[in-house]
C-alpha cells in the first residue's frame, strides 16, 4: 500500500470556466478507505487520474509514499510527470 497527499492541487481542463479540482488537500494513509461524495463538477473523478499520472497536476503537489521502497513519487505542476524523489 502507499500513503497519498494532495497538497494544494488543481486541475482545470481546456474549455471548462472553473477547475476541476481546485487548491485540493487531502491525506490518505496507508491502509485507509475513503471514499469521495460530493455534488457533481466538484472533482471527485478528477482526483484518481492525477494519482495515477494519466492527468496534469495543473499546480500543487501529489506525493505518494510506498513504505516498502522508501521512495516518495511525486507529481507537480513543474513537470506534469512522476519523477521520483
Amino acid at each position: 500500500m502507499a500513503t497519498v497527499d494532495f497538497r494544494n492541487v488543481t486541475r482545470n481542463y481546456p474549455g471548462m470556466s472553473r477547475p476541476a479540482a481546485d487548491r485540493f488537500d487531502l491525506q490518505i494513509r496507508d491502509g485507509e478507505l475513503l471514499v469521495l461524495t460530493g455534488p457533481s463538477g466538484c472533482g471527485k473523478s478528477a482526483a484518481l487520474p492525477m494519482i495515477a499520472g494519466l492527468e496534469p497536476v495543473d499546480s500543487g503537489r501529489i506525493l505518494i509514499e510506498r513504505p516498502d521502497s522508501g521512495r516518495v513519487h511525486v507529481f507537480s505542476c513543474a513537470s506534469g510527470q512522476r519523477a521520483p524523489q
